[in-house]
């Protein structure tokens, strides 16, 4: 079986939630999603990801603040961060970049784009023993 990367979607509207997760989730992707800072901080305490997917303007916290305290977790160092964002501006960018977002995408996101990033930036994906993935899966329900 072959199985791509853990990717976590934090973003507050549920519509585009749904829309990325269809779209990675058919691509195999293995996708978690949250809608707040909060649901998203406790995700990333619990589970390594591969590839964080944000969107800067959540209820609760600020975006890039989110990314600057992700990014002092050892384990998520140098992974890929994806802001998904309506306004792109070079402040945006700046303060983001420095933050540790290393690549953007603006809304309304394609299906197209968003695949050829996250394909860019993921891992590679893995073979595994369909019968070792069935022992994994039993054992996380």
């Amino acid at each position: 079986m072959l199985v791509k990367c853990k990717i976590l979607i934090i973003d507050a509207a549920e519509s585009t939630r749904s829309f990325m997760r269809f779209i990675l989730n058919n691509a195999g992707y293995r996708v978690t999603t949250v809608n707040s800072g909060v649901k998203a901080y406790r995700e990333i305490e619990e589970d390594n990801f591969d590839v964080i997917v944000i969107d800067l303007r959540l209820p609760d916290v600020d975006g890039i603040e989110l990314v600057r305290e992700v990014r002092k977790i050892s384990t998520f160092e140098t992974i890929p961060i994806l802001a998904v964002t309506q306004f792109f501006n070079t402040e945006t960018q700046e303060e983001g970049a420095a933050a540790g977002i290393t690549h953007w995408i603006t809304q309304p996101v394609s299906p197209k784009k968003l695949l050829a990033i996250v394909d860019e930036i993921s891992p590679a994906a893995e073979t595994f023993d369909d019968e070792i993935v069935a022992q994994l899966i039993k054992d996380n329900s």
